[in-house]
């Protein structure tokens, strides 16, 4: 029979006299719950700390409870289980966190619906907790009369914290955001707008950006230039 559709049950019971018909009733099929549709995103609260949700379909019936495992290994063996499980009664829709995680770590996270007739395919996905970029170093100056060139080498590559930009602070609070993505290389930025004849002093620092929400680096070490006349 297909799942949810309705079908009409009519018994018929006979003897040697004759027939006799129940009332007609009407019922639909029901099976397990379809596997969670889970956010492709996991959205971090901070670097220890996300958020998931999901829908499922419940198969018919009602879901009896949402499973959601977390580990630091694929296969969610006991003993592996770095997180342990949380059971939600009723749950078709959820938004929940943990905030007890490791920053810059990869883990996996089960869900699984259940009700009457039994358990859903679980739903699994892999995702990096957040972590701070590392730091720019050989951070050295070239000085013009209204502008500067900047030039270091980028923190290192993580894969949970790719670096989506930069941060450049100078002595007269000037703030300026650059998106430059470049790891392991020197970059080079330009800073406009300066005064003549003017000591300055810069520190650069990198930013990673992960599901809309960003984090900054360490500063760089500091360096004092005059611009020229």
């Amino acid at each position: 029979l297909e799942r949810g559709v309705p079908y009409f049950i009519e018994v018929i019971a006979t003897n040697d006299i004759g027939s006799t018909k129940s009332d007609v009733i009407c019922n639909a099929t029901i099976t397990v719950p379809d596997k969670p549709n889970v956010n492709a995103t996991p959205q971090f609260v901070n670097e220890t700390r996300l958020e998931i949700c999901w829908t499922v379909e419940n198969g018919g019936a009602e879901i009896l409870n949402s499973n959601v495992t977390w580990s630091k290994f694929p296969n969610f063996t006991s003993e592996e289980t770095a997180h342990g499980s949380r059971l939600m009664e009723h749950a078709c829709m959820w938004t929940g966190n943990r905030k007890d995680l490791t920053k810059g770590t990869v883990y996996y996270t089960k869900v699984e619906a259940t009700n009457c007739v039994g358990s859903s395919i679980p739903t699994v996905q892999k995702f990096h907790t957040l972590c701070d970029p590392g730091q720019p170093a050989q951070l050295s100056v070239v000085a013009f009369h209204n502008s500067a060139k900047l030039m270091f080498k980028a923190p290192a590559f993580c894969a949970c914290c790719p670096i989506t930009g930069y941060f450049v602070g100078a002595s007269d609070n000037r703030r300026l955001s650059f998106s430059h993505v470049v790891a392991n290389q020197t970059v080079t930025i330009t800073i406009t707008g300066l005064n003549r004849e003017t000591g300055y002093t810069v520190r650069v620092s990198a930013i990673t950006t992960i599901s809309n929400r960003s984090r900054k680096g360490p500063l760089s070490e500091p360096v004092t230039f005059n611009t020229t006349t």
